[in-house]
């Protein structure tokens, strides 16, 4: 009964999900943005419309509710083992008994996924290596041991209006596509605005930013992108996309993410008459289904990926299914057409290969791509057509087109090069990714239908009704929020008000819906993010929407409570700086809201918000020469985002 209803109230907004999808070509994988939050455009300003056929209630009645009692959602059963408490001792630990298999493995890319941005060595590195965005200079310098990034603003007439460098400490990828690089925070890790491009041999800006409207330095790196470019991180306990200070206990994937924690398979051999089961996992003796799934952790990431309810980024084991821990939705195979396709789509296009639609399940990722090594470039096209071979023999299975035609296609004979052609990333610049369809005419200009959004092989990865709407409200939230759609987020609203009025209160929905009410119903928002609070009180997203509403409200002082609370989290936001500064300002503290408007500006430095408030506490101290002085550096940014179109962020 559940499920239909709340079909019943999603169907158009799936629609138009699967819409806003295709225009914008956009994944929304691993957003940890809550920080840079605008208002929703409303039609009429307050009236929401359910989306379900003859409905028209007002907000107040279509909004989430909730009680005073909070429930929260049971967790689902974990399967009858210790696996997730098991202890993990590190790759290093492997090699006395695999000492082969560990040599061979640090010729595999996922060996070094992670590592010290200083332990980078590359002979196309330059010292100091510089490029231009719009009027900005990025540089990348190595000095004194140190990697530093940097931002500089130089006017029209070649003034220098600032010049930021942040400090860079790890380096994200194996090198074959590139590296992007975080910074860490005490425990809390950002991205660089600059990526190196394997491919360009040159540093440009990161995937995702814009020429000159970007967050910077402060996107943060959220629990979904660490766990799958690193080996094991130490994390810290009940906060927010945040870890210790000392970040990883191993930096890049290890044996153990696909073989399980080893802690127990030592002990068991240890001893000279084992009792008991060995614990160490072979993907190669799980079913299918758990099979790939050791794989999917990381390289199923779909249109849209969300958390079940009480799961976490770091709970899969090898053995699990992907669906225990994940909804994941996808619309289509990712290719758009003959050239171009969507990173990191491999398994959606794998999965309607014929090869693996035939094989009974015998045909998996580790059929083509050995996990413990990678072929030398030299021998790659040979290993590859082996791995051909081993179904493709030359009889009916095998190869129809002659020899000589063959080799007009490919010099080299090359199965891969044939049906596996290459395609270009369209949402990663300077990449391009394996057509894994695995086609017989892979070359055919073929429209492509990316059809509905819907979850991932729902056959096979069966997941309660329950547990896809709540995903679905989810995803539909964070589309409303990255969107300026009415539709959208009245469909989300509604289908987050379902989910709430069936006593489902976990952190994400009272996050999400919270979130969603903020510009509609500040007193409603308030209470539900009041309730997540309760829950999580070092969830940075609830902390910040407390702070929101109470501003809106006119609750000066605490709404000041919140931010504050806030930063003492996370010191490093700056539009959070900024509200307290116009906080204070508002309550006549010159003197705090002039630290704050700096502690702001130390962060963005191009944040006008943030620098007409240092003006005006300047001007209240009667500090005349600093104000004018901010002046002249505010018209010069002003001109700056005329020039470019770069929109003011909402208080």
């Amino acid at each position: 009964m559940f499920a239909s209803s709340l079909i019943d109230y999603t169907k158009n907004a799936i629609v138009m999900w699967s819409t806003f999808c295709l225009s914008s070509q956009e994944s929304w994988n691993g957003n940890a943005n809550s920080n840079q939050r605008q208002p929703v455009i409303l039609f009429g300003g307050v009236i929401l419309l359910l989306v379900c056929q003859g409905c028209s209630q007002p907000a107040e009645q279509a909004a989430p509710k909730t009680s005073s009692t909070t429930v929260v959602q049971e967790v689902q059963p974990w399967p009858p083992d210790d696996r997730r408490s098991a202890e993990h001792i590190g790759s290093e630990a492997c090699q006395e008994c695999h000492q082969e298999i560990y040599d061979a493995y640090q010729s595999h890319p996922m060996s070094v996924s992670l590592k010290l941005a200083s332990q980078i060595q590359r002979p196309d590195f330059e010292p100091v290596a510089r490029f231009e965005t719009g009027l900005c200079t990025n540089e990348v310098q190595v000095k004194n041991g140190e990697i530093l990034h940097s931002e500089e603003f130089v006017d029209d007439s070649g003034e220098q209006i600032y010049r930021q460098s942040v400090p860079v400490d790890f380096a994200i990828g194996s090198g074959q596509r590139g590296y992007t690089f975080v910074t860490n925070r005490e425990g809390r890790l950002f991205q660089s605005p600059i990526t190196w491009y394997t491919g360009t041999g040159q540093f440009g800006l990161s995937p995702g930013y814009d020429s000159d409207s970007h967050p910077r330095f402060e996107r943060r790196v959220s629990d979904g992108c660490i766990t799958c470019h690193s080996g094991l991180t130490r994390t810290a306990e009940a906060a927010y996309h945040t870890f210790q200070p000392d970040v990883f206990a191993e930096m890049s994937i290890g044996c153990e993410r696909c073989h399980g924690p080893g802690a127990a398979h030592v002990e068991f051999h240890q001893h000279s008459n084992p009792s008991g089961q060995d614990q160490i996992v072979n993907p190669a003796d799980l079913d299918p289904a758990r099979r790939e799934s050791v794989c999917y952790q990381c390289h199923l990431l779909g249109t849209k990926r969300i958390l079940r309810a009480n799961r976490t980024e770091f709970d899969f084991r090898p053995g699990d299914l992907v669906s225990d821990i994940w909804v994941v939705f996808q619309r289509g195979t990712g290719v758009v057409n003959s050239t171009q396709t969507t990173a990191v789509s491999q398994v959606e296009q794998f999965v309607v290969s014929k090869c693996f639609q035939q094989s009974n399940g015998t045909f998996g990722c580790a059929s083509c791509h050995d996990p413990h090594g990678m072929a030398p470039q030299q021998e790659r096209i040979s290993h590859y057509n082996t791995r051909c071979s081993n179904c493709h023999l030359e009889s009916e299975s095998g190869c129809r087109e002659p020899f000589a035609k063959r080799i007009k296609t490919s010099p080299e004979n090359s199965c891969v090069q044939c049906h596996m052609p290459t395609l270009n990333a369209n949402n990663v610049p300077h990449t391009s990714q394996t057509d894994h369809r695995i086609l017989s005419r892979p070359l055919q200009k073929v429209a492509q239908t990316p059809g509905e959004i819907g979850v991932f092989e729902p056959e096979t990865f069966s997941i309660p009704d329950e547990e896809v709407q709540r995903a679905y409200g989810l995803a539909l939230a964070d589309v409303a929020n990255e969107s300026t759609s009415q539709n959208l987020v009245e469909a989300a609203t509604n289908a987050l008000s379902v989910i709430l009025e069936r006593g489902i209160h976990d952190v994400p929905i009272l996050d999400a819906a919270s979130t969603l009410l903020i510009y509609q119903n500040p007193t409603q928002a308030e209470r539900i993010a009041l309730d997540g609070y309760q829950q999580a009180p070092q969830n940075e997203s609830i902390l910040e929407t407390l702070a929101i509403v109470n501003e809106l409200q006119g609750d000066l002082n605490d709404s000041l409570r919140w931010t504050t609370a806030f930063l003492e989290l996370n010191e490093t936001n700056s539009t959070m700086w900024e509200r307290k500064s116009r906080l204070l300002l508002k309550l006549k503290k010159f003197k705090e809201a002039r630290e704050s408007a700096k502690s702001s500006l130390a962060v963005n430095p191009r944040n006008t918000g943030a620098r007409k408030i240092l003006i005006q506490a300047a001007e209240g101290l009667n500090q005349i020469d600093e104000a004018e002085q901010q002046t002249y550096v505010l018209e010069k940014l002003q001109k700056f985002k005329e020039r470019h179109s770069e929109p003011e962020r909402a208080p």
